[in-house]
């Protein structure tokens, strides 16, 4: 079971702002904030993949800058219409675990001291991982390392406005038949951690809407 303050922890906005991006560093992306225009303003234009399944809902950039080996991902918003909104950020320390790496733009503005507004970032340990976000949830071992496992759901009062704006201009919560009781959407927010030989070698922070 699952406390509040660790439920808290995760519903934490801080861990969704990435923090870093641009040639100068100064620029933020949020996970469930930014837009695909937002991402191509400060990483430059790029095509979304067109591999099938999920990564075609995926811009990928690499970094230029020599000796290092940062990919960021940005997985847009799976919906109906207007689908530009990103639901997902995944920093990677480790090009060659990206298999789609031919198909990344390679841009200066992504690079290994990209990190949340939260402190997560690459190559921290274990012990500092948990100061962030507490004890993993589960823990899975994998060819890419330990995978730490965060997760939480919470329902929340939407307009039909917002969730139009969200890409789903169809959504109506009517009544569940034979009650009163009309649902709402919620989201669940998922953090995964990577790590090898006891540090972060890659996260993603993603927030996926039941709408």
């Amino acid at each position: 079971m699952v406390s509040d303050e660790e439920l808290d922890r995760i519903y934490d906005e801080s861990h969704d702002r990435f923090v870093g991006f641009g040639p100068e560093g100064n620029a933020t992306l949020t996970v469930d904030e930014s837009l695909r225009a937002d991402v191509e303003g400060v990483l430059g234009k790029t095509t979304r993949l067109n591999v099938g399944g999920y990564e075609e809902r995926v811009l990928c950039y690499a970094s230029s800058r020599p000796g290092d080996d940062t990919v960021a991902l940005f997985t847009l918003s799976k919906c109906p219409e207007n689908c530009q909104r990103v639901s997902e950020i995944q920093v990677r320390a480790r090009k060659r675990e990206v298999r789609v790496l031919d198909k990344c733009a390679k841009v200066p503005g992504v690079h290994a001291g990209l990190a949340t507004e939260s402190g997560l970032h690459l190559g921290m340990t274990g012990a500092e991982a948990e100061a962030v976000l507490g004890a993993p949830q589960h823990i899975q071992k994998g060819l890419q390392g330990a995978m730490w496992f965060y997760a939480a759901s919470v329902s929340v009062a939407m307009s039909r406005e917002e969730a139009t704006r969200r890409g789903f201009p169809g959504v109506e919560h009517k009544p569940i038949p034979g009650t009163s009781v009309s649902p709402t959407p919620g989201f669940d927010k998922y953090i995964v951690l990577w790590l090898r030989e006891g540090r972060v070698s890659a996260w993603r922070v993603w927030l996926d809407w039941g709408l």
